[in-house]
């Protein structure tokens, strides 16, 4: 019968045979598994309150047989807690992620942010570009809600939408709008569209 701890990565209970690589920077420790795949982790010598500058982990730690949260100024996992934290799950000062929450500014699928987002579906602090953006003062997307809103469908204050042509959405938008088409204020409103 196959040691069962082998093949779903928890080696808690067993010597592990890390091949370790030190540069004059980095430290890498990697474990191939019996199945072929591997544990890379990968950690800066350089240190900032202390933590690594940089530090990213792929695969499974042999140890617990889970995946390693990355954390360090620059972090990149899938999991990732950092100053620029990169991965599926990610949590920063900066968050680039399938999943992410950035204290300032998070790309990503969906997340939150304290300050900007751009994502598919997001949540910040002032502004929101996305399919979906919800902020407190700027918001572009499809759906888009906050004080000054542009999009198929927008919510706020001032907005810019298929139905409204806010004279003040217009002038907050106008860089936008002159960047992307050219046009230094919104369109002509189509008959029936009311202006505010």
């Amino acid at each position: 019968m196959p040691n069962t701890r082998i093949m779903n990565g928890n080696l808690a209970n067993e010597p592990i045979d890390y091949k370790v690589t030190e540069t004059e920077r980095f430290i890498t420790r990697t474990y191939v598994y019996p199945t072929g795949t591997a544990f890379t982790e990968k950690t800066s010598k350089a240190t900032l309150i202390g933590w690594p500058l940089f530090h990213m982990t792929l695969g499974k730690c042999p140890e617990t047989g889970r995946r390693k949260v990355a954390k360090g100024w620059v972090a990149v996992g899938r999991f990732a807690l950092g100053g620029i934290a990169v991965g599926q799950v990610a949590m920063g000062l900066v968050a680039v992620a399938q999943l992410g929450f950035g204290v300032l500014f998070l790309l990503a699928q969906g997340g939150l942010s304290g300050y900007g987002a751009v994502a598919q579906a997001s949540v910040a602090g002032d502004f929101a570009y996305g399919q979906v953006a919800v902020a407190r003062r700027e918001a572009v997307g499809q759906i888009a809600v906050a004080e000054y809103a542009m999009g198929q469908i927008g919510i706020g204050r001032h907005v810019l939408d298929m139905k409204r042509r806010d004279p003040e959405a217009g002038r907050h938008f106008a860089p936008i709008l002159d960047f992307f088409t050219g046009q230094a204020s919104p369109p002509e409103a189509p008959e029936g569209v009311r202006t505010e």
